[in-house]
């Protein structure tokens, strides 16, 4: 351990304060009580390399990845608008805000798929604490 720096003044300070509460308290000289002081237990800092490079690895990784994911989102819809797939659907009677929501949750179920696989990695990995 290092140097218990607040043993100096904040705790003899705290020491005093509790005791004059309970001598006001009980009426009764406080003289005898033994003030023990001792750091908290806890494990030792090591030093994880691994973890430390994908501090700055990580959120990479994941720009990366979402941003093929919009170029992949892009040419899906550059692709519908080629062929007026929208315009077809319309015309079959579909509801615009259907064929919305159908964008929608194949992104969403698209962008779930990989976020749960990240967090399985990352949590059955041992790669976060």
């Amino acid at each position: 351990g290092g140097t218990m720096r607040y043993n100096r003044g904040f705790i003899y300070l705290q020491e005093n304060i509790d005791r004059a509460i309970i001598e006001t308290q009980t009426g009764q000289k406080i003289e005898d009580i033994a003030v023990q002081l001792q750091p908290f237990p806890y494990p030792c800092f090591l030093r994880d390399e691994f973890l430390e490079a994908m501090f700055f690895v990580f959120p990479l990784m994941l720009m990366i990845q979402w941003m093929l994911f919009v170029a992949d989102f892009v040419k899906k819809l550059v692709y519908e608008r080629e062929l007026r797939l929208h315009e077809y659907m319309k015309m079959m009677g579909v509801n615009p805000l259907s064929h919305f929501f159908a964008w929608f949750l194949e992104c969403t179920a698209y962008l779930l798929l990989t976020i749960f696989i990240l967090l399985i990695v990352l949590k059955c990995g041992n790669i976060l604490p």
